[in-house]
């Protein structure tokens, strides 16, 4: 009896280590078959049996959390996508995206965090146009980078990245710039399976993916895979060598649990002493990095800003701060009489897409929940999600409530009782939803 026990004991972790594609730090997802940029070779490659599976999970977890009054609501438009002012002194400038993980903007609060030691970052932000009030949608890398590259605001339950039908049908700015000539390059020091990550780069047609894989076993040696100091001077040297139009982008990991960077003991440490120190090395790589691509010759537009903010300087998931990011705006193709100024309109991530096709004049696509951020005709007002709570932050009022807005659980203000604000946080929530059902669930070309 005990021998069989055992037997089967053992049988039932070959089967779990099989089913998870081995013991490497995240599961084997159907992304693993992905290899070529024609989407048609790469769903030849997925094993039938698991594009089933995830086809039929990701139907289902909309179906489920996605409530069916939805399906009938219009999409009401709250925040206006009115084109705006150009930021630029040239209309197609280099673009190097730099998504920081989780690094929320208060640490340039110096006052409640003048400890922290970050000199490159705020030199970075005092030579830039800083958006200072710019937000997060969701909490997690999937919802961070679908926000920043397509214009997706964050879902609770749902990685879009997962849709493995669907997701190639998904407009971003990686489509719009490869139409007018731009190569695009995707640099990370982890896993780029991790999330479905590079299933979404492929889809989109990304012409350069560099991940660990490239790199030597030897400089894969912090718990995500290769240092953001490694990672950040292999990605100045690529950009330096790239022709003019290139949208690059770059995602650090230093900054995420456990905090893994080099000389870094994280195991004895708080979790706020891991963060503030993950950070002050990446403040460090960050600096050295933007020294080497910033020549006096280059046309190059530098964003810098990050997937979402943190728990680690004290915001929980009912603060407006948790979710509140840099974005900060510089190089040479930035206008000179914006360096140094702060834009004080409430933004999201997800309206970077738009606005960049408006700044590149091109003609602008499908991204009805995003609004222009070179635009101060349009609404000031930022949204975010988790599974349980949203919010909602304008410059008169802020709340916090549930998905039916029925419960309020924070407001900054008794004006009106926050009314307005409530209005327009459930037709934003509704319309995000209704995008999900028509256009991800069931997705057209635009």
């Amino acid at each position: 009896m005990i021998y069989r026990t055992a037997i089967s004991l053992l049988l039932l972790i070959i089967a779990g280590i099989t089913i998870r594609g081995g013991f490497q730090k995240t599961p084997y997802t159907s992304a693993i078959s992905f290899f070529s940029h024609r989407t048609t070779e790469n769903y030849a490659a997925v094993n039938k049996i698991r594009y089933y599976t995830d086809s039929y999970l990701q139907t289902k977890s909309i179906n489920k959390h996605i409530s069916p009054y939805h399906k009938n609501e219009n999409s009401v438009g709250v925040r206006n996508n009115k084109e705006g002012k150009t930021i630029l002194d040239n209309n197609q400038p280099n673009i190097i995206l730099i998504i920081m993980e989780g690094i929320p903007y208060a640490i340039f609060d110096t006052i409640y965090n003048k400890n922290i030691n970050i000199p490159n970052l705020r030199k970075i932000k005092d030579n830039s146009y800083s958006y200072d009030q710019m937000y997060a949608s969701g909490f997690r890398t999937d919802q961070g980078l679908l926000s920043l590259l397509a214009g997706i605001p964050a879902y609770p339950y749902i990685n879009v990245m997962k849709d493995v039908e669907s997701i190639h049908k998904q407009q971003s700015i990686i489509k719009s710039l490869k139409s007018i000539g731009y190569q695009n390059s995707f640099l990370y020091g982890g896993d780029s399976q991790f999330s479905q990550l590079k299933k979404f780069l492929l889809s989109q047609g990304i012409d350069y993916l560099n991940d660990e894989s490239n790199y030597s076993k030897s400089k894969r040696n912090t718990d995500w895979g290769v240092a953001d100091h490694i990672l950040l001077d292999n990605s100045a040297k690529y950009i330096n060598s790239l022709k003019d139009k290139h949208f690059t982008t770059v995602l650090t990991s230093s900054t995420h649990l456990p905090f893994d960077f080099p000389g870094n003991d994280y195991k004895n440490k708080s979790p706020k002493e891991n963060f503030i120190g993950s950070l002050e090395y990446l403040d460090q790589a960050l600096g050295d990095f933007i020294s080497e691509i910033s020549t006096p010759d280059n046309n190059n537009l530098i964003i810098i800003t990050a997937d979402h903010g943190c728990l680690y300087l004290g915001h929980d998931f009912n603060d407006h701060e948790r979710f509140h990011v840099p974005f900060l705006l510089l190089g040479n193709a930035v206008s000179d009489s914006l360096i140094g100024k702060s834009n004080l309109h409430y933004y999201n991530t997800h309206d970077l897409p738009l606005s960049l096709e408006h700044l590149l004049k091109l003609e602008a696509n499908y991204y009805p929940l995003s609004a222009d951020i070179t635009s101060s005709d349009n609404v000031s007002s930022a949204y975010w999600i988790t599974e349980h709570t949203m919010g909602w932050i304008s410059p008169n009022q802020s709340i916090v409530t549930n998905h039916d807005v029925s419960e309020l659980y924070f407001q900054s203000n008794d004006n009106n009782n926050g009314e307005i604000e409530k209005q327009n946080l459930k037709a934003y929530y509704n319309s995000t939803m209704h995008y999900l059902q028509s256009e991800i669930s069931s997705p057209s070309n635009h």
